[in-house]
């Protein structure tokens, strides 16, 4: 089972607070952490601190191999507060999207407020977003806000604008203009988790999602910053200084478009345009299947008949000499990194 027994000590209430006095939904928080001892209680707090009720809080660790879960713990065993609590840890590391995808089963409050380790939900995010979504009649199934960067030392730093999402009503406009978005910030509502099957281990969850929410007829965004987002933390950019930290990151996102592409188009024939989806996708799946072969492929014989094959053809020449070269002989960009990480340097001082 994926969910552990937790002590009776760790439920701080009833079925009752389903429903509080004035009949305000019930809704969820996951409060997903992975290796973040760091600073997991923070975040603990922010969630516990959460003012409004009905409220259940679905903490999850996605096996750890410091002391997050420890500090968890530590964190619960002084709550005495009017939300419900259910701990779990995974046995092995799911990621971010196979990990939300295993929580989805437990969760049943009508909006789910996304929070990560690392970060901080300001105490009224939940009441906020809640009033938004009752106040526009639930309409919408994903509700993005803004957040307050914070650094390692705990200082607030500036803010984190999110895109407008109001006006993508379609897969034109968002293959027209795929939005910024940041899913440390992101709320789903439940009738979106049952329209779609759960998550695909690999995906990274935030465009995912929010393209789901485009399909299934909106989403929207509150433009108040209700989550303290640790810059520098794991959802952080990692800058690339080699051609091995590039080469790295090209094929880990080959392999997760081609996870989210394929999804994307079974997404869209729910709806009836998965060809349109498909037509869109395809150039960039094509791309994404070369950089993935010819990055893993055994010896230069091999690379060099992916770099000249037939299937290449719909990849641009540039793109496919680009990989090659990242692939084959990166010893031929050292002058330029070289120069890349003496300029860091140099802004570093």
């Amino acid at each position: 089972m994926p969910y552990m027994a937790v002590p009776d000590s760790l439920h701080y209430c009833t079925e009752s607070l389903r429903m509080s006095a004035n009949d305000s939904p019930l809704m969820s928080m996951l409060l997903i952490t992975y290796n973040q001892e760091r600073y997991v209680r923070d975040a603990v707090r922010g969630a516990l601190a959460q003012t409004y009720t009905p409220l259940e809080i679905v903490i999850s660790d996605d096996g750890s191999v410091d002391g997050t879960f420890r500090e968890i713990q530590r964190e619960l065993e002084t709550y005495t507060g009017p939300h419900r609590i259910i701990l779990n840890r995974n046995p092995r590391n799911l990621g971010i999207s196979g990990h939300l995808g295993s929580l989805w089963p437990r969760v049943a409050g009508e909006l789910v407020f996304v929070a990560a380790g690392d970060d901080i939900s300001a105490p009224e995010r939940c009441e906020k977003v809640a009033r938004y979504w009752l106040a526009h009649g639930c309409q919408p199934d994903l509700i993005a806000t803004d957040l307050a960067t914070l650094d390692s030392a705990g200082r607030t730093g500036g803010r984190v604008v999110v895109e407008d999402l109001d006006g993508y009503r379609n897969v034109e406009a968002w293959f027209a203009h795929q939005p910024r978005v940041v899913g440390a910030a992101h709320v789903w509502s439940r009738r979106l988790m049952q329209a779609f099957p759960p998550l695909p281990a690999g995906s990274w969850e935030d465009q995912l999602m929010v393209f789901r929410a485009v399909l299934a007829g909106g989403a929207a965004v509150l433009h108040e910053p209700l989550v303290l987002y640790r810059d520098g933390g794991q959802s952080a950019a990692r800058r690339a200084y080699t051609a091995a930290q590039v080469a790295q990151r090209l094929l880990a996102n080959s392999a997760r478009a081609r996870v989210e592409i394929p999804q994307m188009i079974r997404d869209a024939e729910s709806v009836g345009a998965g060809d349109k989806v498909a037509e869109h996708c395809g150039a960039k799946l094509a791309r994404e299947t070369f950089v993935h072969a010819m990055l893993t492929a055994p010896d230069l014989r091999e690379k060099l008949r992916l770099l000249f094959a037939r299937f290449a053809a719909p990849v641009a020449a540039a793109v496919r000499v680009r990989v090659f070269v990242y692939a084959a002989c990166p010893v031929l960009l050292s002058p330029l990194f070289f120069f890349k990480r003496r300029l860091a340097r140099c802004v570093q001082v």
